[in-house]
């Protein structure tokens, strides 16, 4: 029993010294003088890196439209793969799905489902900065997305950076 127990030990150790999570997000913020509204966005994100190819994540968020007085909250797990890792660059596509809530008169609910490309630049081994963009998917009322399905490479754009542990 004592050697199982050894063994489990020494097996966690080395899972938990060889773990690279990182957390990180973006933010946003637009104010239209001309109509005096103001709208703004939190993401926050953790992630795991499971390997050098492949990660797991949840992205959170908060979106208000001071404009039509909105609020929205989403979830979003992913898992990413990373096909291309060169020095300081790295290309990435996440897959996952994202569960949407708009705090309106009618409690609004939505999902999405799909591929998302994005590129990580490595400032130092501890901090990178990040870009998604563009969207390969279907959406059914999830944030202010079109509903249905297909590719979007405009309007899907996010700026952020990640902290390594």
């Amino acid at each position: 029993m004592k050697k199982v127990f050894l063994l489990m030990a020494v097996a966690l150790v080395s899972l938990t010294a060889s773990a690279q999570f990182y957390a990180g997000g973006s933010l946003g913020f637009w104010n239209d003088d001309d109509a005096d509204e103001t709208a703004f966005f939190i993401a926050p994100e953790v992630g795991y890196n499971l390997n050098e190819k492949w990660s797991v994540g949840l992205e959170l968020g908060y979106f208000n439209e001071d404009a039509v007085g909105v609020a929205t909250f989403a979830a979003s797990p992913y898992a990413r793969y990373t096909y291309f890792n060169q020095d300081r660059l790295s290309l990435f596509v996440d897959g996952g799905f994202g569960f949407s809530y708009k705090d309106q008169d009618n409690d609004e609910t939505g999902f999405n489902i799909g591929l998302q490309p994005g590129v990580a630049v490595s400032l130092t081994e501890k901090f990178s900065l990040v870009a998604k963009f563009g969207f390969l998917g279907y959406n059914d009322k999830y944030l202010n997305a079109k509903d249905g399905f297909g590719l979007n490479l405009t309007n899907n754009i996010s700026f952020g950076f990640y902290v390594n542990f």
